[in-house]
Order: C-alpha cells, then sequence, then structure tokens
C-alpha cells in the first residue's frame, strides 16, 4: 500500500490547560490513527501551537498563509476533528479555506478516518 501524507486539524486553543491538554491528547489520538492506518499525519498545531517567541508573528492567519498553507500542498487528505458545539475556531476557519485553494475541497472527519484510509481507492486520491 502506498503511503501519503494527512494534514489533521482540529480544536487546540482553550481557556484553561486542562482543555488545552485535552484538546492536544484528542489531535495526538488522531494522529496516532492515521499512523496506524499506514499513512503519515502533519498537524502543525501540535507542532508549534506553543511557541512563545517574540520575532515570529502570533497573528493566525500569517500562521495559516505562511506555515500551515504550504504544508497543505504536499497532503493527499484533510482530516478535521469536530468542534465542539457553540465553538467556533478562526484557525480551523483560515484552515479549511486554504485546503478549498489547495486541495480537493473535501474534508474527512476525524471519527471516520482510520475506515476512509483503509477503504479508499488509492489511485482516485493520489490522482494516478
Amino acid at each position: 500500500m502506498r503511503s501519503f501524507k494527512v494534514y489533521v486539524t482540529g480544536p487546540y486553543e482553550a481557556g484553561n490547560s486542562r482543555a488545552l491538554r485535552k484538546n492536544r491528547s484528542r489531535l495526538e489520538l488522531v494522529c496516532r490513527r492515521v499512523i496506524i492506518a499506514g499513512h503519515v499525519p502533519i498537524c502543525p498545531v501540535l507542532m508549534c501551537g506553543e511557541w512563545r517567541d517574540p520575532r515570529i508573528p502570533r497573528d493566525i492567519t500569517w500562521w495559516v498563509r505562511r506555515i500551515y498553507k504550504p504544508i497543505m500542498e504536499d497532503c493527499k487528505i484533510f482530516c478535521m476533528m469536530p468542534m465542539p458545539a457553540g465553538v467556533r475556531s478562526e484557525r480551523v476557519k483560515l484552515e479549511r479555506a486554504a485546503w478549498r485553494e489547495v486541495g480537493d475541497g473535501r474534508f474527512i472527519m476525524s471519527e471516520v478516518i482510520v475506515d476512509y484510509l483503509l477503504n479508499m481507492n488509492v489511485e482516485r486520491v493520489l490522482g494516478s
């Protein structure tokens, strides 16, 4: 089976440290599921969500355009964790818009990612 990169995103930011740990754990679980299915998870928010460097802009639009979107260009699937009821994330909104520009516009929800990856038509996804 041919493997490829899966962009993973979802809620990360939180109002307290307990909620932040929960969101981080949920994203990590999705990434592990992608690995178990034989593919490579790419989750930029896990890679650099905690950076505190005054030389790097904090503006989320900058992050999505300059960092996340170029990463998306190497991914074949966009996997998204659902947002909790009533929660909004400007980052996730911008990531979805960026994926519509560079990807195929389809969003695979995290609950079904393993089934999707194990049962998909790889040639169709990879454009072969």
